[in-house]
């Protein structure tokens, strides 16, 4: 005969991970998660954390009665593994096929202004979210599309989590000495424990702590923004500020007349 546990996702989300390994070394062969409209949050992101940290459990959603399912949580489903595929496939072709990426000219100053306009009316179209102090010439070689991404998740990531009444900021530079192009992006929310700094740009990485606690994301877009920059030849890298906030600091090396077209 075999037996499961049901667990509830409440946050924080290690504490669910550390249950269902537990109910693996009490010999429970499954590990369903609560299913309910009522008290929905998005389970694949936790699945993917339980299966890394267990061996032979069977993990998945207790569904009482597929037929009295509401409508919403299934389409909620359909959605996140519709966004979590697009983006898994972006982190593949970016880890695969790098140098098949179409590279051009890129207006940097440009690019991150139109994001942070952007962002600004879709956020509050009467205030400003987003606060930019940028040189008015950075130049990159790079693909436009892939940069925009990358740049607009980290963004939009800040906005997310700065407090309320505060704006998140964003400002890009040059440093002629070392010809790079540098951006950093800060809000001013809970941060994350200095020991997950560099855990956040792994794929489905979720921070345990209060940051996202509220979250509803696939935890892959820092993953992607990582992969993009580096696919550039650049670096990403994240460091709580003072007295509270995240910061997170992009290099990339600047077009010159030696950078191939």
């Amino acid at each position: 005969m075999d037996f499961g546990v049901v667990l509830q996702t409440n946050p924080p989300a290690w504490r669910t991970v550390a249950l269902a390994k537990q109910a693996e070394e009490h010999g429970f062969d499954y590990v369903w998660t609560f299913d309910s409209h009522l008290l929905w949050q998005e389970p694949y992101v936790i699945y993917s954390q339980i299966l890394a940290a267990t061996r032979q459990v069977t993990v998945g959603p207790m569904v009482t009665n597929p037929a009295t399912r509401d409508w919403t949580v299934t389409a909620s489903l359909f959605a996140t593994l519709n966004e979590m595929i697009g983006r898994l496939l972006t982190i593949a072709k970016l880890d695969v096929s790098a140098r098949d990426i179409p590279m051009v000219e890129v207006d940097l100053a440009e690019l991150v202004t139109q994001i942070v306009r952007n962002a600004n009316f879709e956020s509050h179209p009467d205030e400003d979210r987003v606060k930019l102090v940028a040189e008015s010439s950075v130049t990159v070689h790079g693909n436009p599309e892939l940069l925009h991404s990358a740049i607009e998740n980290i963004v939009r990531n800040a906005i997310h989590y700065t407090d309320s009444g505060t704006q998140v900021e964003v400002l890009l530079e040059r440093d002629p000495a070392q010809s790079l192009a540098r951006i950093a992006v800060r809000d001013h929310g809970p941060g994350i424990p200095d020991s997950e700094l560099t855990n956040i740009f792994r794929p489905f990485y979720r921070v345990a702590a209060a940051r996202d606690r509220q979250s509803g994301g696939a935890g892959l877009g820092l993953a992607i923004a990582d992969r993009v920059i580096r696919t550039h030849g650049g670096s990403i890298r994240a460091q709580n500020a003072s007295p509270k906030g995240l910061l997170i600091e992009i290099l990339l090396p600047e077009q010159n007349s030696g950078t191939p077209q």
